[in-house]
């Protein structure tokens, strides 16, 4: 069977971007082609209403239990074509139900990834009546490590693209120099990451003249965790000013010019070149 007809007719990425707070990982996510968001935090709520319009399916979660409900929901969902909305009539999309309404979404973002994983090791530590300041045995860092695995594995499945957001976790040496930035997964998890996902890209901004830049990094230098897709640039700039710029759909056109891919109006593969052209190498440096 030839490598297109497995992958369908519509092509999918799974992808993970990490980063320091503030450095526009929720932003850059939720301009996906019409996302469905969900929510482990409140925090990025704000950031999703003004770059998505309002209009992005959002739903928030406070512990593990609507987790997997949601993680139920979206494993039997199905392959639709739009027809109105957000995005152009005709295109790919998918559909599920989840809290008793009907969800079509072209992206599934998790907002945060990091945070699944707290709620999972709280329901790991309840289910065996752990008291509240007990920490986490072998036997439960096991637990969820198979819980984290089976949740990547289940999202990668999905006929549709996946944005999984995660924290920045700093390793440090003795003399408290970086020697390590990785996404904030917890345990032998994180070893895992860059075989889960298409690409892992870390979010960063800088002072420019003009002011803040934002920039997200695909293929960096050994000291940072970086995964880069097939036809994805090293570095780009994260360009939220203008809603087309620079997103997952922009992204997906450029590597899969000949598509069906979906994408938002305004999306445009030649935004993709001019941002990393205007980035440069110095999403590099250290924050």
């Amino acid at each position: 069977m030839k490598a297109s007809e497995l992958m369908g007719d519509v092509p999918a990425l799974k992808v993970l971007i990490y980063g320091p707070p503030g450095t526009g990982k929720t932003s850059w996510a939720a301009r996906s082609p019409n996302p469905f968001v969900l929510a482990a935090e409140i925090n990025g709520l704000p950031t999703i209403r003004k770059v998505a319009d309002g209009e992005a399916d959002v739903e928030l979660i406070d512990d593990y239990r609507e987790f997997n409900e949601f993680m139920r929901a979206v494993v039997v969902g199905t392959d639709v074509t739009i027809n109105g909305g957000p995005v152009a009539e005709g295109q790919h999309a998918y559909r599920f139900v989840f809290r008793g309404r009907e969800r079509v979404c072209s992206t599934i973002v998790i907002e945060s990834l990091t945070d699944i994983q707290e709620m999972m090791a709280r329901y790991i530590l309840e289910s065996r009546d752990a008291s509240r300041t007990e920490t986490m045995k072998l036997q439960d860092y096991g637990r969820l490590f198979n819980g984290t695995s089976t949740v990547i594995r289940d999202l990668r499945a999905l006929p549709v693209s996946v944005v999984c957001i995660a924290f920045a976790d700093f390793i440090t040496d003795e003399g408290g120099a970086v020697v390590k930035v990785k996404p904030g997964i917890t345990g032998k998890a994180g070893k895992y990451v860059p075989h889960w996902f298409n690409a892992v890209g870390y979010c960063a901004k800088k002072e420019r003249s003009g002011g803040l830049e934002y920039g997200i990094g695909w293929e960096l230098p050994s000291l940072w965790e970086s995964k880069s897709a097939p036809g994805f640039p090293p570095y780009m700039v994260n360009e939220e000013r203008v809603r087309g710029k620079t997103t997952l759909g922009s992204l997906m056109l450029s590597v899969l010019p000949e598509g069906p891919v979906p994408f938002m109006p305004g999306d445009d593969p030649k935004y993709v070149a001019e941002a990393v052209k205007a980035f440069g190498k110095e999403t590099t440096d250290d924050e």
